[in-house]
């Protein structure tokens, strides 16, 4: 006698969602996706405005983490008004928060409340699972090899918003790449972009951009104190499209930002 095995994917006890759930979602989700590229275009313009981009690179990472701060938090906080508080997305949420809080509990630890502490707690009680989302939303981005300067203008002059000093940059002096080291830095420009504005596709062949450029570098050497130590301004190799190039060589001639 043969056994009837049910044909579905759906673990027991779990029911599928009905099409008015799946409408409703797509909606909060395409919704979340506006929200998150509008702060974040909103962010990006107010940092131009006030002339933040990579030249500063400290100043450029934390205005960064800013406006991803933001655009995670109005895309979560848009997505949950519109899919309503009993979304099955909501509910797994508040499951894994009880799950963890529990599992804190069990070694004896406590986990920290914000409840009575006036407008501190109240912001946590009311708005506690767009702060987490978001969190987790930054240490994500971060932990899968997001460039801390990605959400701020990038300067011609400087390194790019985009660069990845570690694992998107080859060592140079103040010669031009050879062929070895152009051929790597097309490479690392197919897989991880220009490292002035981002692009990886349909940009033709990248350049092998030095940083510092050599007329700074050339420059810098001549301080005293260099020539005393024998210390040199160290140079490295990024991926660079066509386009940031010639940006690049205008303005470097003219020393003026861009």
């Amino acid at each position: 006698r043969k056994l009837r095995v049910p044909m579905t994917m759906v673990p027991p006890g779990v029911g599928l969602p009905s099409a008015q759930e799946l409408r409703r979602d797509g909606k909060a989700c395409v919704a979340a996706g506006v929200s998150f590229l509008g702060a974040v275009n909103i962010g990006q313009a107010a940092q131009a405005t006030l002339r933040v981009n990579t030249a500063s690179p400290l100043l450029a990472s934390s205005c960064s983490l800013v406006t991803l701060l933001a655009g995670l938090a109005t895309s979560t906080y848009v997505s949950s008004e519109l899919a309503g508080v009993n979304t099955r997305a909501q509910q797994a949420f508040r499951g894994v928060g009880k799950s963890f809080a529990a599992a804190v509990h069990s070694t004896g630890l406590s986990v920290p409340s914000f409840r009575g502490m006036g407008s501190l707690g109240a912001i946590w009680d009311s708005h506690h699972q767009t702060i987490v989302a978001s969190l987790c939303g930054v240490l994500l981005f971060y932990s899968l090899g997001g460039a801390p300067t990605s959400f701020s203008p990038s300067d011609a002059r400087h390194l790019g918003a985009f660069a990845r000093p570690k694992q998107g940059s080859l060592g140079a002096t103040l010669s031009y790449a050879t062929e070895k080291e152009r051929s790597l830095i097309n490479a690392l420009g197919r897989k991880l972009g220009c490292h002035s504005c981002g692009k990886q596709h349909r940009v033709g062949s990248f350049i092998a951009d030095h940083q510092p450029p050599v007329k700074f570098t050339k420059a810098r050497n001549t301080a005293l104190w260099r020539r005393i130590t024998g210390l040199k301004v160290s140079q490295r190799f990024y991926p660079q499209c066509q386009a940031c190039s010639s940006i690049q060589s205008r303005v470097v001639r003219a020393n003026s930002a861009d």
